[in-house]
């Protein structure tokens, strides 16, 4: 349930700030391509429960893939962070841009 609503939180700001539906529904298709290959690659959707659970991470110890795939997550979230700033600045820009044109218009 949290990977859900994560996924509706970017969908939204990113339709919020483009003020457009166009790219949220982009990610959605990829996103459900990426789905389907996983399904046919594994035989299983991601979100369906292996016949065998992984022990939890306190009850096992850290390994490798474990710290990778913290690195990886850093990495991702950063850069997320990077380009939802960046996208909000140029909707920022773009919106003082149509006031400042409306205003023009006017004199």
């Amino acid at each position: 349930m949290p990977f859900c609503a994560g996924v509706g939180i970017v969908y939204g700001l990113m339709t919020y700030l483009t003020n457009s539906i166009l790219p949220a529904l982009v990610l959605h298709a990829i996103g459900d391509v990426f789905g389907g290959l996983g399904l046919l690659t594994n035989g299983q959707s991601e979100w369906q429960s292996p016949v065998k659970p992984e022990p939890l991470i306190w009850d096992s110890d850290t390994d490798y893939s474990f710290w990778i795939s913290c690195f990886i997550f850093v990495i991702i979230f950063s850069a997320a962070v990077w380009a939802f700033k960046s996208l909000a600045a140029v909707a920022r820009e773009s919106v003082s841009n149509k006031v400042m044109n409306v205003f023009r218009l006017r004199k």
